[in-house]
């Protein structure tokens, strides 16, 4: 077993280090990602027609830095006649040729396509800034069709400070959890609430889903739910194909003539879509 030290003044070029050194000792530090400030820090947005940007930022690559200080236009191959496509826009380390790049690694063209895979071997590494989503025949990339994963730390992530990193892929799961801790802690106040004010309430929950049904490109902007609601007493949970949206951030509601709630998107959704409500709602008496 041998022991490795550094780093030394050199005497009479005794102690010479090189790049794989200096890796080293920013591997145990620094992880892999793009750094979150500024928040736009390589991001990839739409450009013009079938163009896409990735704004300046920097990035460190398995202990290699990477800085781009300018805005980077990258073409997206032409669309398929009848098929869809995932592109990818990464980040790769070549170790061969000693350079990192930013650039397009297009997927295969399919009915139900897929992401391209990040590339991990002992010579060449990938990370996805973002996936493009390409539609038939589409001539232009919207935003909408660009999911951006630099917080993704299966294929990415952010550098968030020395040696660790936030593991965002599970935050869903977090998110799920804390829900539901949250919920079970409102009835146990709610119920304490109540029987020290001895009043008979209970927790009533409506739950309605619908369907709207269409073919890409097609999109929605709004969707009726057949679900009393009143913002200013009762707790709204809207989720579209199981991905919960927040009121105000995502969608506004009013009220139709006949009572029921209308959610209008504040960003077009793509069909199709299933849509669950559920209300919950505070009453005095016996159930």
């Amino acid at each position: 077993m041998a022991i490795e030290s550094g780093f030394f003044n050199s005497v009479n070029g005794d102690r010479l280090y090189n790049a794989e050194d200096m890796g080293r000792y920013l591997g145990k530090l620094v992880s892999s990602g793009v750094y979150p400030n500024p928040s736009t820090s390589l991001q990839v947005l739409t450009g013009t027609g079938m163009q896409v940007q990735v704004q300046p930022g920097y990035a460190m690559l398995e202990s290699h830095w990477l800085n781009s200080d300018s805005i980077i236009n990258i073409s997206i191959p032409a669309a398929d006649v009848t098929l869809y496509r995932y592109d990818a826009v990464i980040m790769k380390l070549d170790l061969v040729q000693r350079r990192s790049t930013i650039e397009l690694k297009q997927g295969n063209a399919s009915s139900f396509p897929v992401a391209p895979d990040m590339t991990r071997s002992e010579t060449v590494m990938e990370w996805c800034l973002a996936k493009i989503f390409v539609e038939p025949k589409t001539t232009t990339v919207t935003q909408s069709k660009i999911t951006d994963t630099r917080a993704d730390t299966k294929i990415c992530g952010w550098i968030t400070g020395l040696v660790n990193q936030v593991d965002t892929a599970a935050l869903f799961t977090q998110w799920q959890t804390a829900y539901e801790e949250f919920y079970e802690n409102f009835k146990g106040w709610f119920s304490t609430l109540t029987d020290e004010l001895r009043v008979d309430t209970y927790i009533e929950k409506q739950v309605f889903r619908t369907r709207t049904l269409g073919v890409p490109p097609a999109t929605q902007t709004s969707t009726s739910l057949n679900i009393k609601y009143d913002k200013t007493k009762d707790i709204l949970l809207l989720f579209v194909n199981g991905k919960y949206l927040a009121e105000e951030q995502d969608y506004t509601t009013s009220v139709s003539s006949s009572g029921w709630i209308v959610a209008v998107f504040k960003e077009a959704l793509t069909l199709p879509n299933t849509f669950d409500a559920i209300v919950l709602s505070s009453k005095i008496g016996v159930k």
